[in-house]
């Protein structure tokens, strides 16, 4: 019976710190003629993530880690990128022109703020309850 202790924790522990933030790669249009690509990269992954690049919506409420943008027009190019996630102190809210060149790549940081209060609680609530399930509810030997 401790093994099967061991594994469920190991398996709680596991799940709690599991990510699916995606790098996502979308394409502007179909035609790749006279185009470059846009890359929106995060300091760390957003949940709720939107991105509109000249009122085009390309991701909505995605959870992500980079976004690559390609078949872009060459030229100036205005993008908004937005996440409104319960688990951030903030809300991003990133305005800004970017100017693509043929065959390359142009490139952004956004900036993650900080986890809420809200977040830190739910979290540890999470691990009180699996510390919880592993001492009274697994049976003991």
């Amino acid at each position: 019976m401790k093994n099967l202790k061991s594994y469920i924790l190991i398996a709680m522990v596991a799940v709690l710190f599991s990510s699916c933030a995606k790098n996502l790669s979308v394409n502007f249009q179909t035609n790749s003629e006279n185009t470059g690509s846009i890359v929106i990269a995060l300091t760390a992954p957003l949940k709720g993530s939107v991105l509109t690049v000249d009122d085009k919506l390309l991701v909505d409420k995605e959870f992500v880690k980079k976004i690559t943008i390609k078949n872009v027009p060459v030229g100036d190019h205005d993008v908004n990128f937005s996440s409104d996630s319960w688990q951030y102190q903030t809300n991003v809210n990133e305005k800004f022109k970017i100017k693509t060149e043929k065959e390359k790549e142009s490139a952004k940081i956004v900036t993650r703020p900080p986890y809420s209060t809200g977040y830190y609680v739910l979290w540890g609530g999470e691990i009180i309850a699996d510390i919880i399930f592993i001492i009274f509810v697994l049976p003991h030997n």
